[in-house]
């Protein structure tokens, strides 16, 4: 994954695992863990020979070991979830060690409460979502809105997140396993004279390596990402 955000360029790769547990009649606990290595890096412009913290360019992060990790309680009605990122500390000092040195990439909290809507036939799925996160020290950014999922194989979205931006989502399940997307962010705030507006091309693949069908103890249930 690559971000831009005005001078501001992050890059990062992550290999993501989790299970899935059935602990009542109808609902499932999954547990996840994510680790990798992500880099940082500043725009070249904005270089200045007299000032410390700018003096050596490119200001580059080299590649640091990053973890994160998350649980989810879910049902087919309702679903939250609570993950951190960054539970690796990493420090970051600048080209000259003189200013800001060292900063500390903190833990991010991610807090996901959802409703899903059937209607009689199960043609239509609405579900609502609210999303928090928080640095545990700075006020909590809040992102709302709805999905809506049409015969299990298309979900159109529109979400907010006040005042910074807007972005509509649309999700096509092309194999039983297999479904793509693409979102579109616009940008509200200020920000939008540096670098406004954003969008993002997802692809997602299920193995369909589980035992679902086996009874007790050893049965498991399906990745939530893909139960429309």
């Amino acid at each position: 994954e690559e971000d831009k955000a005005g001078q501001l360029t992050a890059k990062q790769f992550f290999a993501t695992y989790a299970f899935h547990l059935v602990v009542a009649r109808n609902y499932k606990l999954a547990f996840g863990i994510s680790a990798g290595m992500r880099s940082q890096a500043n725009g070249l412009f904005i270089g200045n020979s007299a000032d410390p913290a700018l003096s050596s360019l490119p200001i580059v992060v080299p590649f640091l070991p990053d973890v994160s990790a998350g649980v989810k309680l879910y049902s087919k009605k309702i679903f939250i979830d609570f993950s951190v990122k960054q539970l690796y500390k990493n420090k970051i000092q600048n080209g000259d060690k003189k200013i800001g040195s060292p900063s500390l990439l903190r833990p991010h909290a991610y807090l996901t409460i959802g409703r899903k809507f059937n209607s009689r036939t199960y043609e239509y799925v609405f579900e609502p979502s609210v999303h928090i996160k928080s640095t545990f020290t700075a006020r909590p950014s809040v992102t709302a809105g709805c999905m809506m999922y049409i015969n299990k194989r298309i979900g159109i979205g529109l979400f907010g997140r006040f005042p910074d931006c807007v972005y509509g989502v649309i999700q096509v399940k092309i194999f039983k396993n297999v479904v793509i997307g693409f979102a579109y962010d616009y940008t509200l705030s200020p920000f939008k004279t540096a670098s406004a507006n954003s969008m993002e091309i997802m692809a997602g693949i299920s193995p369909m390596m589980s035992v679902e069908n086996l009874p007790g103890e050893q049965s498991t249930a399906s990745c939530p990402v893909f139960d429309y």
